[in-house]
């Protein structure tokens, strides 16, 4: 202890009058405050009050070595640890002491513009407000908890600022232990920086923010992102893969009487209080203040108690929030920053009465109750469309907004992240719920604050579906009855642009995919003339990349590292026998149509056209209006896109293979599926699709018989090719004339042999 407490006092570290006293017993939780002193007694009551007292935990603070303002605070005297740090006059002279070569000619530099505004690397030279200072504290707490091995004397780690006023209780007890849990607030559009508890095993992640990004471990797409402190914290929180959740704000930002309430850069004056005092201190943030009113006003009654246990918090904050919505209302509205506020709190819902879970749940017990009275054989469905809103609008100068359409199962949720965050652009995605259990799994997912935030672009959809009956499938397993179709298309329908991006998510394409194929249609007008007045898709090429080389079996497993980020890497990849056309080595036919050798070293144009084949399954851009939609009666493996495609080629679509696009699989072992094809229910369905096909679009079209042109000539337009008078032995494939152990009669249900053999005249 003695070496300890000299090393400290080398460091400018000074210690509380009791010295270093270590937690006995039950106290396994610490609350570290980073900066200097601000607010006030009050403030600091609450805190003792409401988080140490009311969880055990101790203090530790993490302060400026000139900070005397508050020399009498009773927060020396509370403290069990303080660390007092040097203060620069330039920030960028700490940052030097991190040893991280070529930051400044690196890193600091390309921090420009909102980065440089809002405070990124703010403390340093040339760089506004106080990021970097913030996130240096944080880097020397850190120290402190490998040096003193506080890991070992504490489970959960609160680390916040001096400046929040407490409201009501913060209850730690029921936080995950494999998340960082951050209150609920404003944001600035990643995550709020002021407040978090996690537990031992993450601390010292939660606390390295700096030395990723001066070491410039980030992606170009990452750092360019990273426009303020939040944006620097939620990226290096991903970074080391952490995962956040969200708790009610029971807290809010205040400030000493004597204070600094100036208004800062474009933030509206809603955010700031102008003035309003609260039990000795003035509020900060307004919004903040409601948002915690609300929230303990839901924990509490007016005597200060908790509600009792028959009524449910979900009701307690549906009260609490009429109440304040009241308070507001009878409020005298005179200042326009007051109105601004209160539409916002209003309209963007600032607390959620309801969480993602007691709605799903409600939703889904009626629909189970309603199933299991009809006795019935037949699933019934519940749909709901935008069940979450896209958080952003969509805008675009040229209206060229592509929206990526996809669906997912549990199994394929980090693909769909994946794939939004490469895509960068807006996204319609249709998620499907089959059991309570369900529910509670995507309730908790969409409630995850770094899924939230790449879903933030997104209308996400919900398909509730219960099953009664599974005997049409070999299994009741999701393999068999997930309604693929059905999703595809409450995706596609709610998409809110006029172009798509047809993706399953197993597929994965390259980084800003989105803004790329916006230039792309930009620089050449006829890949929209051809999409809006041609009916034309434009096919991305899809390949599969693994380190083994071809195989069914890899011992090792492609990751993104393995990605090719450009055409140019992808070829080199298909040299070396790492990378080939996707699924060539189960069905040549599943991307056969696309011609990858002529895409290799196409350089002609944007884009080349191609003939459609049966079984062509493609991953295309294309224009919404007036597309056919995905035929439903056809769900879980097999024929599911095979269909659709079909029906494209008889509604008069083409397609054209986009030079410079593509999308790739990263290789996996594959599940194989042992399946008698002749009795499988989507074969038989498909068999019933052509008739289907046949009376929706008609086998010949009236204008064959109107037209002069020869019949030579008209047999080989699309539209008339089966017409009675183009059909002839010639046009009868050889295998349909050749297979008479089969009748006409189901020989001409085949895709195969409908509309082209004379003896199938007489069924159709």
């Amino acid at each position: 202890m003695i070496w300890v407490c000299r090393l400290l006092l080398e460091n400018g570290i000074k210690l509380g009058q009791s010295g270093l006293r270590f937690p006995q017993g039950g106290n396994r939780t610490i609350v570290f405050l980073i900066g200097n002193l601000r607010c006030g007694e009050p403030a600091w009551e609450s805190l003792y009050k409401n988080v140490l007292d009311f969880n055990s935990a101790d203090l530790g603070l993490v302060v400026g070595a000139s900070d005397d303002k508050y020399n009498d605070a009773s927060l020396w005297k509370r403290a069990k640890y303080i660390f007092r740090e040097k203060e620069y006059d330039d920030w960028g002279d700490a940052l030097d002491t991190l040893n991280i070569d070529g930051w400044r000619e690196n890193v600091e530099p390309r921090v420009q513009g909102r980065a440089r505004e809002a405070g990124v690397l703010g403390g340093v030279k040339g760089h506004k407000t106080s990021g970097a200072i913030q996130n240096m504290m944080r880097y020397w707490l850190a120290e402190h908890i490998r040096e003193l091995k506080l890991t070992e004397k504490y489970d959960r780690f609160i680390v916040t600022r001096t400046d929040q006023f407490y409201m009501c209780p913060y209850d730690i007890s029921d936080f995950p232990n494999n998340a960082i849990v951050v209150p609920e607030g404003e944001d600035w559009g990643a995550i709020n920086d002021r407040h978090f508890t996690v537990s031992k095993d993450s601390i010292l992640d939660a606390l390295d923010v700096l030395p990723p990004f001066l070491r410039n471990d980030y992606s170009n797409e990452t750092f360019y992102a990273i426009e303020s402190p939040e944006h620097l914290l939620l990226a290096a929180w991903n970074h080391h893969n952490l995962q956040l959740h969200r708790t009610p704000r029971n807290m809010f930002t205040c400030m000493a009487k004597d204070g600094d309430m100036r208004r800062t850069g474009d933030v509206p004056y809603g955010f700031f209080a102008g003035g309003q005092e609260h039990e000795g201190i003035m509020i900060k943030y307004e919004t903040e203040y409601w948002w915690a009113r609300a929230t303990c006003s839901s924990r509490l009654t007016r005597d200060g108690n908790a509600h009792k246990k028959d009524k449910t918090m979900t009701m307690a904050s549906v009260e609490a929030m009429e109440k304040t919505i009241q308070d507001l209302t009878n409020r005298s509205l005179v200042k326009d920053w007051e109105i601004w506020w209160r539409e916002k709190m209003l309209t963007e819902k600032v607390w959620t009465p309801r969480t993602y879970k007691d709605q799903l749940l409600e939703h889904w017990e009626k629909l189970e109750s309603h199933a299991l009275s009809l006795n019935s054989t037949k699933p019934q469905s519940k749909t709901l469309v935008n069940f979450i809103h896209r958080k952003t609008k969509l805008e675009d100068e040229n209206d060229i907004v592509v929206t990526m359409q996809a669906s997912a199962s549990q199994a394929k949720l980090n693909n769909l992240i994946s794939n939004l965050r490469k895509w960068d652009g807006p996204g319609s995605v249709a998620l499907y719920i089959q059991s309570a259990e369900d529910v509670e799994f995507f309730s908790e997912w969409l409630s995850n604050y770094t899924i939230a935030y790449y879903l933030r672009e997104c209308n996400v959809h919900i398909m509730m579906e219960k099953i009664t009956d599974f005997s049409d499938y070999p299994e009741p397993t999701m393999q068999w009855t997930y309604p693929y179709n059905t999703l595809r298309n409450l995706a596609l329908e709610n998409t809110g642009s006029d172009y798509f991006l047809l993706l399953d998510v197993d597929l994965v394409i390259t980084p800003n995919s989105h803004a790329t194929v916006r230039e792309i249609m930009k620089n050449d007008p006829q890949i929209i003339d051809k999409m809006r007045r041609k009916r034309t898709m434009f096919v991305l090429p899809a390949f599969e990349v693994c380190p083994d080389g071809m195989t069914q079996s890899p011992t090792r497993f492609a990751t993104e590292d393995d990605l090719p980020l450009t055409k140019a890497e992808l070829v080199k990849k298909v040299e070396d026998g790492v990378a080939w056309v996707f699924y060539v080595d189960v069905d040549v036919k599943n991307q056969g149509s696309t011609q990858s050798e002529k895409w290799y070293n196409f350089t002609d144009a944007s884009s080349y056209a191609i003939d459609w084949e049966l079984n062509y399954e493609p991953y295309v851009i294309g224009y919404l209006p007036g597309v056919p939609r995905f035929w439903t009666a056809i769900r879980g493996y097999g024929y599911d896109k095979v269909s659709w495609f079909h029906e494209l080629y008889r509604a008069g679509y083409t397609m054209n293979v986009l030079r410079d696009l593509f999308v790739v699989h990263l290789c996996h072992p594959r599940t194989p599926i042992k399946v008698d094809w002749d009795m499988w229910p989507n074969t038989r369905k498909f068999i019933e699709f052509d008739p289907f096909l046949m009376a929706k679009y008609g086998n010949c079209r009236d204008w064959c018989s109107s037209s002069p042109d020869p019949w030579s000539t008209k047999c080989g337009w699309d539209s008339c090719a089966q017409c009675r008078e183009c059909i002839n032995d010639e046009t009868c494939p050889k295998d349909c004339k050749e297979t008479v152990s089969v009748p006409w009669e189901k020989r001409c249900a085949w895709g195969l042999c409908v509309g082209k053999c004379p003896a199938c005249l007489e069924f159709y």
